[in-house]
């Protein structure tokens, strides 16, 4: 397998980094995958997107 030493190394520095730790799941639309922002933007032909109006 790999060396674990090494391994170890790389996890110890990631908390080093700093860096977001916040979970950005909760933005993002279950059906089409989008990160959802300001404008609520979906993929094209998302069921849960907004409509328009007109």
């Amino acid at each position: 397998m790999g060396d674990t030493s090494r391994d170890e190394a790389a996890l110890e520095s990631l908390g080093e980094a700093g860096g977001d730790e916040v979970c950005w799941a909760h933005l993002l639309c279950e059906e089409c995958g989008m990160i959802l922002n300001e404008r609520n933007e979906h993929r094209p032909g998302c069921s849960l997107a907004p409509q328009a109006l007109d």
